[in-house]
């Protein structure tokens, strides 16, 4: 029986669908014409002919697609000090218009007692099929760039934590069963056939965090030790892995010892020249993805005269919009993590989820991706609703 106290009839049914496609194919190294555009568009459209036929709209939801779009308000406010205002205002309109279809599918279909269901059916899609092109890239019948797997994505660290986020949603949200434990070792596999180190650490937490939470004091201790075990054998075993784990305590100890062309240089560098020009420009930034316009790196290093992101969704965040933005961005996180209290029902769920977005902005810039903003907007979604949301069968 449908949940109609929140949702129209059919919404949840064309929701899953849409939720799976965009999840799933949003970033594939083989492009499908229009899917980031064309097809996004016509979800959004879907989303507001629906709610609009239901007419009416819950405080709850209200919060769910606006509050995500505060730090979104205030870069507007910037625009006069943007280094290209036009890329700026296009860039802004893009993530508000990603951030209200993550907020708009995720009502759409975690509103539903049949959510599990599902979550369940997108992630078995998506770990089915790059099991399959594991087994052909181990066959040595497909190739990725470099040495390391990254299925349907073209890049290994993207390819990884999207299978995070997605064994995330199973270990939280699918009821248990043999086939749950079966999806959740294969994404493991995966994720370890990547060789990411992002990836390895975050589904290690994603594990290891809510029975923590769970937990007493010695107990706590126990998990703090098997995890711990856990990475450094996994280090010894796994050979490149271990190799990419090496270069970056090399950042930390020696970093003139690394190569000008390897990815661990290239991050050190933005970094460290994305800080200087966020300290000049401290609460405006330079513009919503216009870091790309003043970190160039010198001739000989990435491809001159090309510019590039920070590589931190921390350090984003401060150019995009300055200190006040980056508060806005991460303070409603924050203000979550700190407000919810052992009565709520997902209190582990959603602490787990903010703690592993707070993570992954270390490496990853995420506000700009649908599934990035699919992982933020999810845990402010719990945090609202769930004690509103009947559960019927």
């Amino acid at each position: 029986m449908q949940n109609e106290g929140w949702t129209p009839r059919g919404i949840f049914y064309f929701g899953s669908f849409a939720l799976g496609i965009l999840l799933i194919l949003n970033k594939s190294l083989y492009k499908i014409p229009y899917l980031d555009w064309g097809l996004a568009a016509f979800i959004f459209l879907i989303l507001v002919l629906f709610f609009a036929a239901r007419g009416r709209i819950k405080v709850q939801e209200l919060q769910v697609f606006v509050l995500p779009l505060l730090w979104l308000a205030y870069a507007l406010l910037m625009t006069f000090f943007a280094v290209d205002w036009k890329h700026h205002i296009l860039q802004i309109l893009l993530v508000a218009g990603l951030s209200l279809l993550a907020s708009g599918l995720i009502i759409a279909v975690f509103t539903d007692y049949r959510r599990g269901i599902a979550i369940s059916w997108i992630v078995s899609f998506w770990v089915l099929i790059n099991s399959f092109l594991l087994i052909l890239w181990i066959t040595n019948r497909i190739e990725y760039s470099g040495d390391s797997f990254s299925g349907l994505f073209g890049n290994r660290n993207n390819f990884s934590l999207q299978t995070v986020i997605l064994i995330s949603l199973t270990y939280f949200f699918v009821q248990k069963s043999l086939w749950k434990t079966i999806t959740i070792i294969l994404g493991i596999i995966l994720i370890l056939a990547s060789q990411s180190i992002t990836g390895f650490l975050s589904i290690v937490f994603i594990l290891a965090y809510p029975i923590y939470v769970a937990s007493n004091r010695s107990r706590r201790v126990i998990i703090i030790i098997v995890s711990i075990a856990v990475i450094i054998l996994t280090y010894l075993l796994v050979g490149n892995l271990a190799a990419r784990i090496d270069r970056f305590v090399l950042l930390l100890s020696d970093p003139q010892l690394l190569k000008e062309n390897e990815s661990v240089f290239l991050r050190s560098w933005a970094y460290t020249e994305g800080f200087k020009v966020f300290l000049q420009n401290p609460l405006s930034g330079v513009g919503v993805d216009n870091a790309r316009y003043v970190l160039i790196p010198p001739e000989g290093i990435f491809s001159h005269g090309t510019g590039m992101m920070s590589h931190s969704n921390y350090l984003e965040m401060l150019l995009n919009a300055g200190l006040p933005g980056f508060i806005l961005h991460y303070g409603l996180l924050l203000y979550i993590l700190l407000k919810v209290t052992v009565q709520h029902p997902l209190i582990t769920q959603i602490k787990t989820l903010i703690v592993f977005y707070f993570f992954i902005s270390f490496t990853a810039v995420t506000y700009n991706q649908f599934s990035g903003l699919f992982l933020y907007d999810l845990p402010v979604f719990l945090y609202l609703f769930h004690p509103n949301i009947e559960r019927k069968s």
